[in-house]
């Protein structure tokens, strides 16, 4: 009960602060469906609009962990539709923890992981796009994909103008 009240405190605290941010054009986060993490089929799937195609922006992934995420990195399959349905599909790789296993990012009980995903990109189309991520992590020796990545409760993504200051 305690952890799910301050887990609304810090989701509240966020949205409070979204909502001062300037450059901010979109920001969600999804809670993942499961206690048990990250299911390898479940696709977390965001949609947002771009009005203007000459000014560049700024894509990034979110991720919240707990200290039961096992792993030092993340793999992930971006999939970026455009309004024409043109696709863009990336192989991501993101450091989530220190050569000594001390998770990165921001946070106490959960930490909050800023990744680079596009910078100071100009998206060509008005309209509305899509961005779906899954996970790709496997285990040494493995060619399957985790079933469930542990430890990561929230996925999400933020579109910001590109700002060169």
């Amino acid at each position: 009960m305690f952890k799910k009240t301050i887990y609304r405190l810090l989701v509240l605290f966020s949205l409070v602060l979204q909502g001062c941010d300037p450059y901010g054009v979109n920001s969600v986060y999804q809670n993942l469906p499961t206690d048990l993490g990250w299911q390898k089929d479940h696709v977390c799937s965001f949609d947002f609009k771009i009005t203007d195609s000459l000014q560049p922006y700024n894509i990034l992934l979110k991720l919240r962990s707990s200290k039961n995420y096992p792993y030092s990195n993340i793999f992930m399959i971006s999939t970026l539709t455009y309004p024409s349905g043109r696709q863009l599909i990336d192989t991501l790789e993101y450091e989530m923890a220190t050569k000594k296993g001390a998770l990165l990012g921001k946070g106490v009980l959960l930490k909050e992981h800023i990744l680079g995903y596009k910078t100071n990109i100009k998206l060509p189309e008005s309209g509305q796009y899509r961005l779906q991520l899954r996970h790709a992590v496997r285990q040494l020796a493995d060619t399957s994909t985790v079933s469930y990545l542990k430890g990561i409760t929230d996925v999400g993504f933020r579109v910001e103008k590109y700002n060169s200051h």
